[in-house]
């Protein structure tokens, strides 16, 4: 469907997206495999991740949502992280049948030295 439609606002993941997939899914039928990538939910003032109030829409068929930092976040903590919001948040959020697919990033920093990718 998108690459973070909604982000950080939880009204877009309980009322956009739904409307979103719901449409999609009605133009496109049962067969199609709905996909969205979105962000961490977010509690506004803290920045903290919020999964409470959120829901992932029922005709989706896959979402991931990014969980990563960067090259300054560290490997071992970013992992740790990722690990904690997908078992703790986003996978209780899911209905049957739906499954949650990892993204992992992939970063270039202008800060860091020169490193070949050979």
């Amino acid at each position: 469907m998108g690459d973070e439609l909604c982000c950080w606002v939880t009204d877009c993941w309980n009322e956009g997206l739904p409307k979103l997939a719901s449409k999609l899914r009605a133009l496109l039928g049962a067969d199609a495999v709905l996909y969205t990538n979105e962000c961490t939910p977010r509690l506004q003032h803290t920045g903290n991740a919020s999964w409470g109030s959120v829901r992932v829409p029922k005709d989706l068929d896959l979402i991931s949502v990014d969980i990563y930092g960067g090259p300054a976040y560290g490997g071992r903590d970013e992992v740790a992280e990722v690990r904690e919001q997908y078992e703790h948040g986003l996978l209780p959020k899911l209905h049957p049948g739906q499954q949650a697919m990892l993204v992992p990033g992939l970063f270039v920093s202008n800060e860091l030295p020169y490193r070949s990718l050979r």
